[in-house]
């Protein structure tokens, strides 16, 4: 009979249906795994994919997409610079993001490895508008001041 040898050390034998038990659940896990990698490695790219143009300064004053605060709404100059530092902020969110998902997926961690991701996601979008708000504010207040 086959034998398994469990995390804390023990040898149990199984019959073939607990062998395919066994492997269908290493399946269905590497499968969800695959998943989730997949969608979190695609939102990944989006995000790098968001970014570029922003950095390129390629996205007019819109209310669609880019850095919408007042501050950029006030002044053309000010929506350029802001969003092209932006998108800085998102190239490098997305990037870690994305070497997070290598490193979950090479290294076959569970779901609970995506939940930091997403933890990690949610505070870089929240940290990256935050500051590009200040960061905003701070170039309109610069550019009023100036003579």
């Amino acid at each position: 009979m086959p034998q398994l040898v469990t995390r804390s050390g023990e040898s149990r034998v199984y019959g073939k249906a607990g062998l395919r038990w066994q492997k269908a659940a290493f399946d269905e896990n590497l499968s969800m795994n695959s998943l989730l990698a997949a969608v979190a490695g695609a939102a990944s790219a989006i995000i790098v994919g968001i970014a570029i143009p922003l950095i390129r300064r390629r996205v007019p004053p819109n209310a669609l997409y880019g850095l919408r605060v007042p501050a950029t709404f006030a002044d053309d100059e000010v929506w350029y610079d802001a969003n092209a530092l932006f998108g800085r902020d998102l190239l490098w969110l997305g990037s870690l993001l994305i070497a997070i998902i290598i490193t979950i997926f090479a290294l076959g961690l569970g779901v609970l490895a995506y939940l930091v991701w997403a933890g990690v996601l949610f505070a870089g979008a929240i940290g990256t508008g935050i500051v590009g708000w200040l960061r905003a504010n701070r170039m309109l207040n610069d550019k009023r001041r100036a003579p």
